[in-house]
């Protein structure tokens, strides 16, 4: 047992090595060919099977695992599970960005939802943080996400944010010496989503 919840639970964070590590930053799509593979296969397979309720908890962060880890990974799973009935929940953690690293999943999770409103939420976490210079949470996921979801859905929602001098660029600026690595962001989400 795992802080009382059952050991099933805990195992989807750890995925029999330390899952959580791997859908970081989708370390996971780096690895080898035959490593992936194998790795995606248990993704998807767990995507599939795990119940509501064990979502539910995963997403409340309360497993002895920390906060975050179990948070990416549930958002994952609801991603390619296409688990739409976690929306909004997912949507509310992004919107209150209290955890680092989980907002990376909200993002995929969203992005592979992939609807108009999946793009709305991505859109007022934007509009939400993007002014906020100082801050440096999950911008980068969320504007890729939304620029995967225009380029699929055929919208524009993103043309808004990255107009020159526009608050992507503003919030950009304010990272000194930082790259941004949108592109490398943007590849990564796409390639998430393609998972299924």
């Amino acid at each position: 047992m795992i802080n009382g919840e059952p050991d099933d639970v805990a195992r989807y964070v750890t995925g029999g090595t330390r899952r959580y590590l791997d859908l970081l930053h989708g370390r996971f799509l780096s690895r080898p060919d035959d490593q992936r593979a194998e790795f995606v296969r248990a993704l998807v397979h767990d995507s599939q099977t795990i119940s509501d309720e064990h979502l539910a908890l995963l997403l409340t962060g309360r497993l002895d695992l920390g906060g975050w880890q179990p948070r990416i990974v549930a958002a994952w799973l609801v991603g390619i599970g296409r688990r739409a009935t976690f929306r909004r929940p997912i949507g509310e953690l992004l919107l209150a960005s209290d955890m680092t690293y989980a907002g990376q999943g909200y993002c995929v999770a969203l992005a592979a939802l992939g609807t108009e409103e999946d793009a709305r939420i991505l859109a007022e976490y934007l509009d939400r943080y993007l002014p906020q210079i100082e801050r440096r949470y999950d911008q980068r996921w969320a504007m890729a996400a939304l620029v995967h979801l225009d380029s699929v859905r055929g919208t524009h929602i993103a043309d808004s944010y990255l107009t020159v001098d526009g608050p992507w660029q503003r919030w950009v600026n304010g990272l000194p010496n930082q790259p941004i690595e949108f592109e490398y962001l943007r590849s990564r989400i796409a390639d998430a989503c393609a998972l299924q």
